[in-house]
């Protein structure tokens, strides 16, 4: 297995404002929890004072980006792939494979969104609060999993579509091919 490359992709995910967003409210929380962690071994190093919040919001500050990551990494195909049947395809097949498996991907993640939804939805409704001293409502952390799963899901539709545009591409290059050695 290697890392996927982005062969046959011709946009810049970059250019792509979902895959932009999330990359920097990856890098946002990332930072804030770098930050609180500085925060917290200051106050314990030179006050003997713990920031008893930290823990907290550390853990939902890595769930925000581990989700927020999923789309930069879907965009960039930075999640391995199996080499072994793909390198022997060529690239009408490749695309093929590409596009079953962003479609089974999407049906996955819209699976996983309707009931991140619904946790969410459920959350909001009982008025839920994390146990802690924050009385955080759970609802707000919560959001960040279908925030994140819908940017993968709009990902895996850009991806879709340019998959099939190598399909076409790929089988007019055969048709022209096959015209020309006649």
């Amino acid at each position: 297995m290697s890392a996927g490359g982005s062969e046959g992709r011709s946009d810049d995910p970059t250019g792509r404002p979902v895959v932009r967003i999330c990359f920097v409210l990856s890098e946002i929380a990332l930072v804030g929890m770098g930050l609180l962690i500085a925060a917290r071994v200051v106050a314990r190093g030179l006050f003997g004072y713990d920031i008893e919040f930290a823990d907290e919001v550390g853990a939902y500050l890595l769930v925000a980006m581990s989700f927020f990551t999923l789309p930069v990494g879907q965009a960039y195909r930075t999640f391995h792939h199996v080499e072994m049947l793909h390198g022997r395809l060529g690239l009408r097949g490749r695309a093929m494979l590409d596009l079953l498996f962003n479609l089974l991907s999407l049906t996955f993640a819209v699976v996983v969104d309707v009931y991140f939804f619904q946790v969410v939805r459920s959350s909001w409704n009982q008025d839920n609060v994390a146990p802690t001293m924050l009385a955080t409502p759970l609802w707000i952390p919560q959001l960040v999993l279908p925030l994140g799963i819908t940017a993968v899901a709009l990902v895996l539709l850009s991806e879709i579509r340019q998959d099939i545009r190598r399909i076409a591409a790929a089988g007019a290059e055969h048709r022209a091919k096959d015209r020309a050695s006649r």
